[in-house]
């Protein structure tokens, strides 16, 4: 299932636990079983704010690395305090052209140096997930399953330093 539409709106917390909400544009997941491999979608999501560069290009074969980029910027949100590219242009409000012909050419939204050069271990570590979140190249792209595990490696040294301190 390709969700399309991971923005921090559709991040809810049940019981301390996140879960995603509102599955209006989802898509479930076909397989080409003469090719072996998945069946891409076109792009279809309309907020230039949270599409991946693929999206932006208008590809006819999304894969489920959209959602990946897109959880990119749902850390962005977490570490920045802001959403991505609202510091871009006065006002906070880029333009969906603006938008798209950064993200074409491959360009992030800008991180804060307070952000980038935090000593704060958390933050590094969810800044590390979110940069692998934002591989360009889709097929260089790590999986969903490999960034939870990136991050479950940091919270298992996290948790080993602080028993330590």
């Amino acid at each position: 299932f390709f969700f399309l539409d991971i923005t921090p709106a559709n991040v809810v917390s049940v019981n301390g636990t996140l879960k995603l909400n509102d599955f209006n544009i989802g898509i479930i997941l076909r397989w080409n079983e003469k090719e072996n491999k998945q069946c891409g979608f076109p792009a279809q999501y309309p907020n230039p704010q949270w599409r991946s560069p693929e999206e932006a290009l208008n590809s006819q074969h999304l894969t489920e690395k959209v959602d990946v980029y897109s959880l990119g910027h749902i850390f962005f949100r977490l570490i920045c305090g802001h959403e991505p590219w609202n510091k871009w242009e006065p006002g906070g409000k880029p333009s969906k052209e603006f938008i798209d012909s950064k993200v074409k050419q491959g360009m992030l939204p800008t991180i804060p140096d307070h952000v980038r050069n935090s000593k704060d271990p958390e933050v590094q570590a969810v800044l590390k997930a979110m940069l692998q979140c934002y591989t360009v190249e889709p097929t260089n792209r790590p999986s969903a399953r490999s960034i939870a595990n990136t991050l479950n490696r940091s919270l298992e040294k996290l948790t080993k330093s602080s028993q330590h301190t």
